[in-house]
């Protein structure tokens, strides 16, 4: 090959790389403003005295009011219909799946409302990493949860 051919090659690799790259950083920017969107919405919903902050007791008022609103039946526990409706998700597929394998400890297929409760309660101190008793935004990007402001979610 000539150098000629050589430096043709190259930098169609290079070209190549760099393309490729660009469209993973412009994926993760995505990703990244649109977790952001999620964040301000979730504060918007949560911090009812408006310090740019999730306390304990507020994110605990608004996972509470969530499950009152999934439980249809009013029978303290939700089953995988109900649950399938929450704003809440694990990005992915088979997300009801797998909140029901991460909050059903009893293994009964359906979720109460203490183990629904103990779940969230979890999170928070998993993502208090500062051990401050309020959540920053910062904070509160780490979760594994997501929120959707309707009932639609493309992962359902």
């Amino acid at each position: 090959m000539t150098k000629a051919g050589k430096f043709a090659l190259c930098f169609a690799v290079s070209f190549t790389a760099l393309a490729a790259s660009d469209s993973v950083f412009a994926a993760n920017r995505h990703a990244v403003a649109a977790g952001e969107g999620q964040v301000r919405q979730l504060l918007l919903l949560m911090d009812q005295d408006q310090n740019g902050q999730v306390s304990r007791a507020e994110f605990m008022r608004f996972m509470e009011a969530e499950f009152d609103a999934l439980d249809v039946d009013r029978s303290g526990e939700l089953n995988p219909e109900e649950l399938s409706r929450s704003r809440i998700r694990i990005g992915g597929e088979g997300q009801v799946r797998q909140l029901l394998r991460l909050m059903d400890k009893d293994k009964n297929g359906q979720v109460s409302r203490a183990e629904f409760m103990r779940f969230m309660e979890a999170e928070f101190n998993r993502l208090d990493v500062d051990h401050s008793g309020e959540l920053t935004p910062k904070e509160l990007s780490r979760s594994i949860l997501r929120f959707y402001p309707s009932h639609s979610n493309p992962h359902k």
